[in-house]
């Protein structure tokens, strides 16, 4: 009897929730928490000594949405063939093992910064809404098209880097000008140095610097659904 010539569908399996780039994040964190517990290793001395507590939490918030934005966007899984529902599932269900994974070093950065669980949970929130932004982007990352794979690199590094330099430019001229602490609360990294200090509330303030990153991630994805896929090396 002939072999059938139809060749049977890939299987697509479940992504496992834990991956190598998993435990770089978490050994980036790690090195951001030790620097934040000691500023006198990387500040002059009497810089170090303006810190009422270890800026512990606030540096490893800063270096955890810097690398979201830098390198998830590209370590993301393309879709492939799973269903949109499925990938968004396998997406959350990544991030949420992660998070998971991070809270002994969150429950160590805040007992060194002298913070609560409610600034703990303001930082996670903050850090979901930038993942949320990187994932909208990832949608961008299409590897058989290259112009696509550089531009979201560019726009990650210009997010990631562009704003702390901007931030560190604008702080050194005698008059800053009227759109400098609207540049500071839309940097991620230099927000989130201020948002993990203990502060009164839960949600991070002011709302439209936490707001903006879910609704960038929302219009990227959408946007890329009105661009047709296109063919492999195109």
């Amino acid at each position: 009897m002939p072999a059938s010539a139809e060749q049977p569908a890939p299987r697509v399996d479940a992504p496992h929730p834990w991956r190598p780039a998993s435990v770089v994040f978490l050994a980036v964190s790690l090195a951001a928490l030790a620097a934040g517990a000691f500023p006198e290793w990387f500040l002059p001395p009497d810089r170090a000594r303006e810190f009422a507590a270890p800026p512990a939490m606030g540096l490893m918030l800063a270096a955890q949405v810097t690398f979201v934005l830098l390198f998830c966007a590209l370590l993301i899984r393309r879709r492939d063939e799973r269903p949109v529902g499925r990938y968004l599932v396998d997406s959350v269900v990544e991030y949420a093992v992660l998070v998971a994974a991070s809270v002994p070093l969150y429950v160590l950065a805040a007992w060194l910064s002298d913070g609560a669980a409610r600034d703990v949970a303001r930082c996670l929130l903050y850090l979901t809404a930038v993942v949320a932004a990187a994932w909208g982007l990832a949608q961008w990352a299409d590897p058989r098209r290259p112009a696509f794979m550089t531009a979201v690199a560019l726009v990650a590094a210009a997010v990631a880097l562009g704003g702390p330099v901007a931030c560190y430019l604008l702080a050194e001229l005698a008059d800053s000008p009227p759109g400098a602490a609207w540049l500071r609360r839309a940097a991620p990294a230099v927000f989130a140095v201020g948002l993990a200090g203990r502060g009164p509330g839960l949600l991070p303030q002011p709302l439209w610097a936490w707001l903006l990153w879910p609704a960038a991630g929302a219009l990227a994805a959408v946007a890329r659904t009105l661009v047709p896929r296109g063919a492999p090396g195109t």
